[in-house]
């Protein structure tokens, strides 16, 4: 009996079963590497550059940086790994970037400024190898000479001259470096705050916190001066300063007059045309200006003044709605390229004046969906709901989110939209809020704190949003006391904890000095004694245990403190003050717990923590605190056993009735669990189709899926001949069963952590549950979205190279489509006009005549109206159907056109239905 062989399977080798295991509950990681720019997901970008290949490169804020190829796909060059910066000498794709902010290209490097640690380095595009350019990561102003050893001070805007020298702008100066020699000198500025200089040398000028810097073919320098709310150009035959725009007073207006007689505000990026003959100004409002330096008037070139709503296509730049543009490029084409940070999206501005998406604007995404296929963007809290929901906070979408017991995601509070606090009395659906923290009380209203209002948010169970209490100035987290007569709202900034009297809206200060809107010292002092003697540093979230007992993670102090419910007194239950990685396993007052990100009390009074890169558990009984998840340095690796995972900060923790931690992972765009080992039910932590197929998300009648999880079965098995009745698979393994929409699937696969599925007919298009059941009970439900076709090729991730992933193409001969070397050892080569080509593919949907679910294909078969096109040109397809002898999978015989070379983009159609891949054959 043949079973599905073309099927690249993981490994499922059996592992001890560790204490807890990590798997994702909601959101989807993927940024859209490798894919189109356009479907990918851009975070807060900032700012725009392009190398001489016009390739187009993009500053995310979430320090990443992320290149545009010219056919339009995406991939990162760099990006966070451990919140610092790191891994000088080596590939920047393991090197960690901290604080990004401008970015250039001259000749075959791409520079980059951190302003924390503050220097400046640089990625050979060529090898892939970070180094380190500029400044010794010490943020002061340094003297002249070598750039490699002097200091700078907060480096901003990066560019590069037609000589290939870089500027930098610093706090009070512009400074110039000759990669040749190595020296930098100070090229505009005299270091000084202050306004003035202008028709005199410019190292004899000031300027005030310079953001922008634009040079034009000619060596011409623009600054956008920024805290002085001027541009300023030096011409560099002379190396005189003037001002070409803005009066030195800060706001908006003169658009139609003289650009010197105009105000400007918070102008931070500048971009010329290729003639030199137009300034283009971004800032953080919602207009892009332009200067025509040709006769010196100044005009709005983008956006009406409003802040947008939905993402507007296809419409006049000068007629759209924007949110807030921070990066501004003018590329080869004449297009101006915008950041508009806050969707999250790149905008295109065509010469006509045609606004389009360039890149991402999709940081929301999948409400009415599974959980795990919504688009999260920088999740902050999680809490649990009874009977197996979850409350989701979410930052940059400004949503609450809510995931039923069965996966499937809605929102419950927020527009998405800036705005401060707004819609109070009316459904929170239509509401402004900014929610950084959640509580839930027994009967079901929902408490959040508004990080831009600064106040407490209560949403009844009938959907009406309130304030509660005063406005509180700054507000972090939150808890309710175990009789719902008081909140309790960490002040992070301010140093103290509030406390809200849900009687009557009246708001104290709890713990720390000062009044509610006072800042306190920051300091550790005070145990031992009254709430109100004591000092915190940054304490970021709260909670509360059975007794009333309050527990603030003093997060600049490296602590977990406890305070009586009167406030009367306040200790030390975790943490020793030390920044280090030490103690795991003492005493929990004795180990050291660098910066707690998060608290909460589970129903056996133990003590659940989180911080920056793992979660900790002090036992009630002992004391002892052991690290139960994570490792000792942040990363976004893939789930699994939890002390062999790596978390890109754990912000907060919650924990349900069952001992299930849960905490979102703002920088991976998850929220994850861990499921302690005293579970014995199996745990699903996610479902994909094939990996080596594409790993997509929609799950069709007889399509294969991958089941990832714990506990999923006590042994690990592949289905056998003696398994199949006739044709027909079995829909149970080792007394393992998959049940899809209450229907059983086909199980080719079971272990510990892995099964692999066929789903059967009859499952209806749209949300679809599953679950697996085994000997020891029936897991979770969770959602996946079905559909009549979910069209994936065989194109695993070992068959990519430069950027670019690689349809598995079989020739006659045996030998793979691509280019020479793409696997070392393997037969790779191109294709040419009339070559034939085997492709394979899972999910394609129903065929003539119809082979049930889970049945092997005996005889050919017709996949109805199947196209393919390879590089824009309409194959032959000799052959579309099942492949005889296999269960789901789908063979295509190609015949290559004429008129295509190199790497050609191969496109799937089924009924118009087209595979979301992004794939390449090699021809010749």
């Amino acid at each position: 009996m043949r079973t599905l062989a073309l099927i690249l399977l993981a490994s499922t080798g059996v592992a001890q079963v560790p204490t807890y295991y990590a798997r994702n509950v909601a959101g989807v990681t993927s940024i859209g590497d490798g894919g189109p720019a356009t479907a990918a997901r851009v975070l807060l970008p900032a700012r725009i550059t392009r190398d001489s290949a016009n390739n187009i490169y993009i500053a995310e804020s979430l320090r990443r940086i992320r290149r545009v190829a010219l056919d339009g796909s995406i991939s990162t060059i760099a990006s966070q790994q451990n919140g610092i910066a790191s891994g000088d000498d080596g590939p920047a794709a393991s090197a960690g970037i901290s604080s990004l902010f401008g970015i250039t290209v001259a000749g075959n490097f791409l520079y980059i400024a951190q302003r924390v640690p503050c220097n400046i380095r640089r990625v050979n595009l060529t090898t892939g190898i970070i180094s380190n350019f500029a400044g010794t990561g010490t943020c002061a102003a340094g003297p002249d000479g070598s750039a490699a050893t002097t200091t700078l001070d907060f480096p901003g805007a990066i560019t590069a001259d037609p000589q290939g020298r870089i500027y930098i702008t610093e706090s009070f100066t512009v400074r110039r470096i000759d990669p040749l020699t190595g020296q930098i000198t100070r090229f505009a500025g005299d270091g000084t705050l202050g306004s003035s200089g202008d028709g005199g040398l410019a190292t004899q000028a000031k300027v005030w916190g310079p953001l922008g810097l634009a040079i034009d073919s000619q060596g011409t320098v623009y600054i956008s001066d920024t805290a002085n709310c001027k541009i300023r150009r030096v011409v560099a035959s002379t190396n005189i300063i003037t001002t070409v725009a803005g009066t030195g007073s800060c706001a908006i207006s003169g658009d139609g007059g003289p650009a010197t007689a105009a105000q400007l505000q918070s102008v931070s990026e500048i971009a010329l045309d290729a003639t030199g003959s137009q300034l283009y100004m971004a800032g953080s409002g919602t207009t892009i200006r332009r200067v025509l330096l040709s006769n010196g008037t100044i005009e709005r070139f983008a956006g009406t003044g409003t802040q947008g709503g939905a993402l507007q296509e296809n419409v006049q730049a000068l007629q759209a709605d924007l949110r807030t543009i921070l990066g501004v490029h003018v590329d080869a084409g004449g297009n101006v390229l915008f950041a508009d940070f806050s969707a999250n999206r790149v905008g295109k501005i065509a010469p006509t004046g045609i606004l389009t998406t360039f890149a991402g604007g999709s940081p929301f995404g999948g409400d009415g969906g599974p959980a795990q296929a919504a688009l999260l963007s920088l999740p902050l809290d999680v809490i649990p709901e009874p009977g197996g929901g979850l409350l989701i906070a979410e930052s940059i979408n400004r949503r609450i989110r809510r995931v039923s017991p069965a996966g499937v995601i809605t929102t419950i509070a927020g527009i998405g939209l800036p705005g401060f606090g707004t819609g109070n009395g009316g459904p929170a659906v239509s509401a402004n809020i900014a929610p950084l923290a959640l509580a839930r009380d027994k009967a079901g209203n929902i408490y959040a704190t508004d990080g831009l209002s600064g106040t407490v948010r209560r949403i009844a169970p009938d959907g009406t949003i309130t304030q509660v209490g005063p406005a509180l100035d700054t507000v972090a987290g939150l808890a309710l006391d175990p009789t719902e007569q008081f909140l309790y709202v960490s002040q992070s900034t301010l140093n103290k904890i509030a406390m809200i009297n849900l009687a009557n809206g009246t708001a104290t200060v709890f713990a720390g000095a000062g009044g509610l809107t006072s800042t306190a010292a920051a300091g550790f002092a005070g145990d031992g004694g009254p709430a109100s003697a004591a000092q915190f540093s940054s304490p970021i979230r709260v909670a509360t245990d059975s007794d009333g007992n309050v527990y603030v993670a003093d997060s600049g102090n490296n602590r977990i403190r406890r305070v009586t419910p009167n406030g009367g007194r306040v200790d030390t239950v975790a943490g020793n003050g030390q920044n280090d990685a030490s103690g795991d396993g003492n005493l929990a007052v004795q180990a050291s717990l660098p910066g707690p990100t998060g608290v909460v009390i589970d129903s056996a009074g133990n003590i659940i923590i989180g911080n920056n890169t793992a979660v900790f558990r002090v036992d009630k009984a002992t004391g002892r605190m052991n690290r139960i998840g994570g490792k000792t340095t942040r990363g976004s690796g893939p789930l699994g056993p939890a002390l062999a995972t790596n978390f890109n900060v754990v912000n907060n923790v919650a924990v349900d009735s069952r001992g299930v931690i849960y905490f979102a992972e703002p920088f991976s765009l998850r929220v994850v669990a861990l499921t302690p080992s005293t579970l014995a039910t199996p745990a699903i932590s996610g479902i994909i189709t094939p990996g080596n197929f594409g790993a997509g998300t929609i799950l069709s009648p007889g399509g294969w899926m991958e089941i990832y999880g714990e506990k999923l079965a006590s042994v690990t098995r592949e289905w056998a001949g003696s398994d199949f009745a006739g044709n027909v698979a079995p829909t149970s393994l080792g007394g393992v069963k998959v049940r899809v929409q209450g229907k059983d699937a086909f199980v080719q696969l079971i272990s510990t952590g892995q099964i692999n599925a066929v789903a059967p007919d009859g499952i209806v298009a749209g949300n679809v549950t599953v679950e697996v059941i085994n000997s020891n009970g029936t897991s979770d439900s969770v959602a996946m979205v079905a559909g009549a076709r979910g069209p994936y090729l065989l194109a695993p991730p070992a068959f990519s190279g430069g950027g670019k992933q690689y349809l598995v193409g079989v020739l006659p001969d045996g030998a793979f489509v691509g280019p020479a070397g793409l696997i070392s050892g393997v037969n790779f080569r191109a294709v040419k006009a009339g070559d034939r080509v085997v492709a394979y593919g899972v999910g394609f949907g129903g065929v003539a005549p119809t082979v049930a679910a889970g049945n092997i294909a005996t005889s050919a078969t017709a996949l109805p109206n199947a196209r393919v096109k390879i590089g824009g040109k309409d194959a032959v397809t000799e052959y579309a159907g099942l492949a005889g002898g296999f269960v789901g999978l789908y063979q295509f015989n190609i015949v290559v056109p004429s008129g295509v070379t190199g790497d050609a983009r191969i496109e799937f159609t089924v009924d118009g239905v087209p595979s979301p891949q992004l794939l390449y054959l090699t021809v010749q």
